[in-house]
């Protein structure tokens, strides 16, 4: 282990040694407007392309729709785009849920590497990331996770902050500034960020403080208690950039303190202090030789750790070590084929102390991975993309005790292979088709392993299962996107069958802290499981210019809806998934002044898992606007105004598992001021 642990080190923290790679040029934040622009999108495939360009299902937010958003997690700043939802079990603690997925099937990434904190161990652990220091977010599902393992097999989240300059920058100093308030949980963030350049060496640095108070009702003067957050995150890097390449080092750090409502025992309602930092080193270096392009390499040290306080009283520590690295070589065309292979490591240590240490042992989990990415033109309006993935994983702990003894030490060991085939149809110049298929498969992690014991803070007591299998995913998608001056169009449809599909059951038993029945107990039984699961649902997103008032502005329409329904060979629904939504929108936008008015509905959830309840339907209404005071694009200043929860409607989330105690906030105006220079 050590001397694992030491060759990790080296990888991250010497990248001239390996010249190893694996991620991606960041990508200045574009306006969205009506028109059709190519933005390129780097978390995809090894060479950026455009989003109409890619056989995957791709959102992308720009900081100007971060910032006109808001949101303390990326689960909140995600929730409203077709096929992502919010797991909402507390303000700090959001994950974003793709296409019904969460925890261990969704990858949330900064700049191309894991945040590697505990996240998907619990609903209650936030993740280690504030929007607020990206420049931009990504969010791919579909083949093209591949390159990010098994822990993406539902889909990759992307925050880029540009925190390593990856190209020279002409500037000596330029920055943006965005202060915010809002009022249903008097809201208060500030975020800045400052780079410049002088010759060969850029440099950024960046960082955001919040603070929010326990969130108001709907048609209430209560609060939901014990919602509050404090957070703040600095960052910050330089690069050398030239003919030769590119040499890289950063930094980022990460704390949040917030409250998990505990509404029937409000006394025992945990806070978690949650601290993460970590050093990445990227390195580029341009071959042009031997049919080989640029050699990449990213890597990065994590080191995670939470209090869970109960009373001013630690009740359990979790704590992570991780290393990561990357190493990617482009090639240029070879027999019509064009793309990246690739190798990946991870090395992970997580244990817990107090109650979290009676839930999961002290585990180490590591994989080693190589990858190739290939795409070819068949013809002049046809592309054909290729992926492919090998993984060797192994998984240390201590197995659940069983009812003649204690718990044994286990190694398991998996090797996952997962590949992709996707086709790219250009039908005509503003229209394209694509369509994929994947196998894909992750290993089981540590929890669903070896899991043994109470959790207080989600309120549950959790049995891993020790002789769980790879999980296998066999996806199948077709998707489009059109662009007209009169009329464009984004649109999804997919199916997944998932063999070993591994989940965390409810088993009906309320037990005690020792994991017995007791009808006094406050801890809901989960038993991890296998079973067959199928998934199918659709995305879908429209926007339609209406009139054009010469030079004064333009008036339109948008539409958007998503659906995906989950379902086991037992018959039953898989848990926590979320309801059919649409919405639509009128919107105008000008030189100066962009504004919409928007109505979002949420149906009624009936197709509930075992024990779980119906979630009602529920529709809000919202207003945001932006209007440039001062300046330009580039340099100027702008107020933001936004309501959230115009109606002020009682809403409960049907993917959270606090949703029968925990509604969502009320009616909350928000107020900003953005500037550049």
């Amino acid at each position: 282990m050590l001397l694992r642990s030491q060759t990790a080190r080296c990888a991250v923290l010497c990248p001239l040694c390996l010249m190893a790679a694996g991620a991606f040029a960041a990508e200045p934040p574009h306006d969205d407007d009506t028109s059709h622009v190519d933005v390129m999108v780097i978390t995809a495939t090894p060479q950026e392309r455009p989003r109409d360009d890619l056989a995957d299902a791709v959102n992308m937010l720009d900081r100007d729709h971060i910032e006109q958003h808001g949101g303390t997690t990326l689960g909140e700043v995600l929730g409203n785009e077709p096929g992502i939802d919010t797991s909402g079990f507390a303000p700090g603690a959001s994950r974003p849920v793709i296409r019904g997925l969460d925890s261990f099937r969704v990858r949330v990434l900064e700049d191309g590497l894991g945040t590697a904190g505990v996240a998907e161990i619990s609903a209650d652990h936030g993740e280690a990331i504030n929007p607020f220091s990206a420049q931009r977010i990504e969010v791919v599902r579909g083949p093209a996770t591949l390159r990010y393992g098994g822990a993406a097999i539902g889909g990759a989240v992307n925050a880029l902050t540009n925190r390593i300059p990856m190209e020279e920058i002409d500037e000596l100093v330029r920055g943006n500034l965005f202060g915010s308030y809002g009022t249903v949980a008097r809201d208060r963030q500030f975020a800045g960020e400052l780079e410049g350049g002088y010759g060969p060496l850029a440099w950024h640095v960046d960082g955001v403080r919040r603070a929010t108070d326990d969130y108001q009702l709907p048609d209430s003067s209560e609060d939901q208690e014990n919602t509050q957050t404090d957070t703040y995150a600095i960052g910050g890097g330089g690069a050398l950039v030239g003919s030769l390449g590119r040499l890289g080092f950063g930094y980022g750090r990460y704390v949040d303190d917030y409250g998990v409502s505990e509404p029937e025992n409000p006394e025992e309602a945990p806070t978690i202090q949650l601290e993460s930092q970590h050093v990445d080193s990227h390195a580029d270096l341009p071959i042009d030789r031997w049919k080989l392009g640029e050699l990449r390499w990213r890597g990065r040290y994590t080191d995670y750790t939470h209090d869970e306080v109960v009373q001013h009283e630690s009740l359990s520590t979790f704590d992570a070590d991780t290393w990561e690295g990357r190493l990617e070589q482009l090639h240029d065309p070879l027999a019509g084929f064009e793309g990246a292979a690739g190798l990946h490591f991870q090395v992970r240590d997580v244990s817990a102390r107090g109650e979290g240490g009676e839930l999961l042992a002290p585990a180490q989990s590591q994989f080693y991975a190589g990858y190739l990415f290939e795409e070819r033109d068949l013809t002049r309006s046809l592309r054909l993309e290729l992926g492919g993935r090998i993984e060797r994983a192994l998984v240390e702990g201590t197995a659940p005790p069983s009812p003649a003894g204690s718990g044994n030490d286990r190694d398991r060991r998996f090797t996952p292979l997962s590949g992709s085939a996707g086709l790219v149809w250009d039908v005509a110049e503003p229209s394209s088709v694509g369509a994929t298929f994947s196998a894909s498969q992750r290993a089981p992690d540590a929890l669903e392993l070896y899991a043994r014991g109470p959790h207080e803070a989600d309120g549950t007591f959790q049995i891993g299962d020790p002789d769980a299998d790879e999980e296998t995913a066999y996806t199948f998608e077709i998707n489009t996107s059109n662009h007209f001056e009169w009329f464009s169009l984004h649109g999804a449809i997919y199916y997944s069958y998932y063999a070993n599909f591994i989940y965390g059951a409810f088993t009906g038993e309320v037990v005690n802290e020792e994991g017995e029945p007791d009808p006094a107990g406050d801890l809901d039984e989960i038993q991890y499981t296998e079973d067959q699961a199928h998934f199918a649902g659709f995305e879908l997103e429209s926007e339609v210019p209406i009139w054009e008032f010469g030079d004064l502005g333009e008036v339109g329409l948008d539409a958007r809806a998503d659906f995906v329904r989950g379902w086991l060979d037992a018959g039953n629904s898989v848990p926590r998934m979320p309801p059919l939504r649409w919405g639509s929108g009128a919107w105008f936008t000008s030189e100066r002044l962009r504004a919409r008015f928007g109505v979002r509905r949420n149906e009624k959830q009936t197709y509930v898992g075992d024990f779980e309840t119906d979630t009602s339907g529920y529709t809000m209404l919202d207003w945001s606007s932006s209007l440039r005071v001062y300046g330009d694009e580039e340099r100027g200043v702008s107020l933001l105004f936004a309501v959230d929860n115009l109606n002020d409607v009682r809403a409960r989330n049907a993917v959270s598992l606090k949703k029968d105690e925990q509604r969502l906030p009320g009616r909350s105006f928000r107020f900003g001021l953005s500037g550049s220079f």
